[in-house]
């Protein structure tokens, strides 16, 4: 009988899916019996894969939820969990092997000690700031890793008859997060962008991307024929971005990643959450780092984001800046001009490929190694770690 593995990514925007699919594409298929628990954004991201794994309805941030499928978490051979702590909090209460994935260990105030202190795998994909918060949260975890970025390298920049723009609103959505309610964010950045479009016909189509139910909203809003909002698989959109001219992405970790692996002419939006504006600031701050764009601060300079504040008071104080700039036309006229100075020195710039490397594979591999009972607890890591991408890839872009 195959091992059953059970999946779990919170529904945060598309960061913890898209890395647990990564992963999942380095893994043995037929040789496992996967199975996705899944609700809101994770489950849209993952239906188009449904031929490699099971996908089972279920919020994982509720205990609610998890009971129904006690028996399964119970009997399956491993849990892996990513950035989700209520999931890896369920699984430890199982009694089941749990590998935690963290996309954003960086920039946590504090980690939960349960997951802490009861994960077979602590595993922090790796940004700025990590080796810091290290020492401040590391020490309650027994075996830590850092890996590369969590994404899929498959797809390389290619060059493209179609001189297309790719805007990208990522996931936008989380249990603290949601479009039409806390913010209008991508209503008032689709006019602004229109807007900016119909100035200066620079490109023949415009690819807007990001959560199925607000692309149609806002494409019964606009109608125009080199206007195209929807959602589409994540293989597809990496395809898309590895060809188009110019790429616009609100900046989530892994698009930025992604945006980076393709070396495509990227500009970065402003922010719609908390880890976005502490990577854009990050992002722009690091001329190794080839983005142009602005944060937050560069429209509002009274906004001061610091790292380690709690993640709901931040979003919070995040959704209170973006609903100011909603009724600032000074300020949209300003980020107007901003932003085509922006896309007009970021086409100038040539585009091609750069390497860099996965760190999905070596997750991949340690989910083996506890499968066959190779698994063996690390040495406390030495900072710089050798296999942090980050310096290198910087100096190479």
């Amino acid at each position: 009988m195959k091992p059953t593995i059970v999946l779990d990514a919170a529904p945060f925007c598309y960061g913890p899916i898209s890395t647990l699919l990564s992963i999942v594409d380095h893994l043995p298929h037929d040789e496992l019996d996967l199975v996705l628990l899944a609700s809101g954004t994770a489950a849209e991201f993952a239906a188009p894969y449904a031929d490699r794994f099971r996908i089972v309805p279920c919020n994982t941030e509720e205990v609610s939820e998890l009971e129904h499928h006690r028996g399964l978490i119970e009997r399956s051979r491993l849990f892996i969990s990513n950035t989700n702590p209520a999931g890896a909090r369920f699984a430890a209460m199982c009694g089941t092997p749990t590998i935690y994935v963290d996309t954003l260990f960086w920039m946590w105030d504090e980690i939960d000690p349960v997951v802490a202190g009861s994960t077979l795998l602590y595993v922090a994909q790796d940004f700025d700031g990590i080796e810091e918060n290290y020492r401040r949260l590391g020490g309650a975890i027994e075996d830590f890793r850092v890996v590369g970025p969590l994404i899929n390298t498959s797809v390389r920049h290619r060059s493209s008859a179609e001189n297309s723009c790719v805007i990208s609103f990522g996931g936008m959505e989380s249990s603290l997060t949601k479009p039409g309610e806390t913010n209008n964010y991508p209503w008032l950045m689709t006019e602004i962008l229109l807007a900016a479009f119909s100035r200066s016909a620079r490109f023949d189509r415009h690819l807007f991307r990001g959560r199925g139910p607000v692309m149609e909203q806002l494409a019964l809003e606009h109608e125009d024929v080199t206007v195209d909002f929807r959602f589409v698989p994540h293989e597809r959109y990496l395809e898309e971005i590895g060809g188009c001219r110019l790429h616009l992405l609100s900046p989530g970790l892994t698009g930025a990643y992604e945006a980076a692996a393709l070396n495509v002419p990227t500009v970065l939006l402003l922010p719609q959450n908390y880890s976005q504006q502490l990577q854009a600031e990050t992002f722009l701050a690091n001329p190794g780092w080839r983005f142009a764009g602005y944060q937050w601060s560069d429209i509002y300079p009274d906004v001061e984001m610091r790292r380690y504040m709690p993640e709901a008071e931040a979003i919070a104080m995040l959704n209170d800046v973006i609903r100011r700039f909603e009724s600032d036309t000074v300020a949209h006229r300003r980020y107007a001009d901003m932003l085509d100075d922006a896309i007009e020195r970021t086409l100038c710039r040539e585009a091609g490929g750069t390497a860099m490397r996965s760190g999905a594979g070596e997750v991949a591999a340690m989910v083996v190694d506890v499968l066959a009972e190779r698994h063996a607890p690390a040495a406390r890591p030495a900072f710089p770690l050798p296999l942090s991408p980050i310096a290198a890839m910087g100096q190479s872009l």
